[in-house]
This record gives C-alpha cells, structure tokens and sequence, in this order.
C-alpha cells in the first residue's frame, strides 16, 4: 500500500469448465468448436504479443468455457491455466519456446478432441515473434511465410 505495509499474494478465479478432451469437445456444436478454435489461436497470439512462452503445453492447460447468457455472441471461449513453467525474455539473447503455436494446436486437439481437418484452416500460420530465433527487430506486419503452410505440416492437401 502507498502508505503502509506491502501486501504479497496471488489472485485466483474458479472457473466451472472441462478441459479440452474428445468428451468436452463432442458436446459442442460445429459452430462452437469453431468459436473454441479462434479463441485459443487468439490466447496464444496474445501470449506471444506479451512476450510470454508456454514450456509444457498439454489438454489440460485448456479449459472449454462455455457463456450461457450470450445467445447471438461467441458462446464458448478458451482459459488458459497453469502458467507454472512459462517465462519471459529478459533480454534478447533469452529465447522462448519454439513449439508454442505447435504445442497449443496438439493441446486444442486434446490428442484427439479435435481433427487436424477442423483446425488447420482457422489456426493459419505461426507468427515469428521470438526476436532471438528469428534474428529480427522490427515486427510490424511481417509474419513468417513457411515453405510449407500449416495445412501441409498437418498432412492435408492445399486444395
């Protein structure tokens, strides 16, 4: 406090939703997966923006957060939990994760929640926002343009 004793602690929310797994999964609609999919691409995005690397990505990082009170707005969003094992650069020679966009997308998958076919298209390609691999500075609108686009790393034809 400004004019007193510090006070240290942690904050924590209970949030009432299953991990990502087939069951969770199964129980949404189409157009509800598709809204779990965005928004767990989004959350790594704005993990990756704020200069956070997740090291142990698995299912259980992910909860299915499904909104009752919300009938024509995205119903179901991601939550991410357990952040024990991720870091920040505290200079540009500390380097990240290289899997995030990789280890979200299995993750997603619940390794087999979710299909290769459903995700490729909407996840899109990874982003090069670690400036220590990539060797980059300035960031604005480039993105990393792979040999082969993550349709392809999935093993599914371009067509």
């Amino acid at each position: 406090m400004p004019s007193g004793p510090a006070l240290y602690g942690i904050l924590m929310e209970y949030v009432d939703a299953p991990t990502v797994s087939k069951e969770s999964v199964e129980a949404l609609s189409e157009d509800e997966q598709l809204q779990l999919i965005q928004s767990t691409r989004h959350g790594v995005r704005i993990l990756q923006y704020a200069d956070i690397s997740q090291h142990d990505w698995h299912e259980h990082q992910i909860l299915v957060y499904r909104r009752k009170d919300t009938p024509n707005e995205p119903r179901v969003h991601c939550v991410f939990i357990d952040f024990a094992l991720c870091t920040q650069s505290l200079t540009d020679f500390d380097p990240h994760e290289g899997d995030d966009f990789i280890g979200s997308v299995y993750s997603i998958m619940g390794y087999d929640a979710l299909s290769h076919e459903r995700i490729a298209p909407i996840y899109g390609r990874r982003e090069v926002w670690d400036r220590f691999s990539s060797g980059r500075t300035d960031y604005e609108d480039f993105y990393y343009q792979p040999d082969e686009p993550i349709i392809s790393f999935f093993g599914l034809n371009d067509d």
